[in-house]
């Protein structure tokens, strides 16, 4: 039975395990996953493997972080050659990974969030609900950054700093002290993983709203319930249920979890 203070979170497309390790600092069950192995320090946290794999598999929550390779709008000038003729194979990869996006947003997940930079996915799927910035959670410099949003709501700014400083990534040296080139490897793991300060208000503000959320429809779940057997669920303890379980015959409380907080809130109390 899920204790309705943890949540089990799927943090797609993240080899770093930045926005993991925030859920886990929370206490709640959240794991990172990606084709490679993680850079992380918890590989026992890490699922190796295509996110679409997994997706159907019970999770609470999904934060999506999808290569944006194919997706950002720097990238389009890729999608022709030098002749002016099409570069099929951009084209090509490029539908790839808009379907991939579109996969992510349509999982049975409840709550989803899935973060890119600028990109075709506002002009090809939708607009993003919510654009943040490094600077608006402690971070002094400027990555304008998208996300799309499914039960969420739009995330909070929490430090924001006077600091406008370029990336972090545009004086990056090798250990000989030459600059990188802008599509070196290094430079792309730095681009692509989660500034601590967003990680640290995605865990938090997400995951408070969706223990919220549980709280809400559980508690609205079981008014309806006692509402039409009253004398009958006046008795009940609500820690006897576990999921597919119902509370009066009629189906009510299919596919939720009854969880510990409900057991000290609702033990010796009728709901009239």
């Amino acid at each position: 039975m899920r204790k309705t203070n943890k949540l089990k979170v799927l943090v797609a497309c993240e080899e770093s395990q930045v926005v993991t390790k925030e859920f886990r600092k929370l206490g709640h069950e959240a794991y990172s996953c990606d084709v490679v192995d993680s850079t992380g320090g918890h590989p026992e946290w890490h699922i190796k493997d295509d996110v679409l794999n997994h997706i159907n598999k019970d999770w609470d929550m999904m934060i999506a972080h999808p290569p944006c390779t194919y997706l950002s709008i720097s990238g389009s000038r890729w999608l022709y050659n030098k002749d002016g003729s099409r570069n099929e194979d951009r084209w090509e990869k490029r539908e790839q990974a808009l379907d991939f996006v579109r996969d992510l947003l349509n999982a049975p997940i409840t709550h989803v969030a899935l973060e890119n930079p600028v990109s075709v996915i506002s002009s090809q799927i939708r607009k993003p609900d919510n654009v943040i910035e490094p600077y608006q959670f402690g971070h002094g410099e400027t990555k304008r950054t998208c996300l799309w949003l499914k039960n969420l709501p739009k995330l909070v700014p929490t430090n924001i700093v006077e600091g406008r400083e370029t990336k972090i990534w545009n004086g990056m040296r090798d250990q000989t002290g030459k600059k990188l080139a802008w599509n070196s490897k290094e430079i792309k793991i730095a681009r692509s993983k989660t500034y601590k300060g967003i990680a640290e208000a995605i865990a938090n503000q997400w995951s408070k709203y969706a223990l919220n959320y549980r709280a809400s429809l559980l508690f609205f779940i079981l008014l309806s319930a006692c509402a039409k057997d009253n004398d009958r669920c006046i008795t009940y303890k609500v820690d006897q249920y576990q999921k597919g379980e119902t509370i009066c015959n009629e189906g009510i409380c299919e596919d939720t979890y009854i969880t510990e907080i409900y057991c000290s809130y609702y033990e010796n109390r009728k709901i009239n």
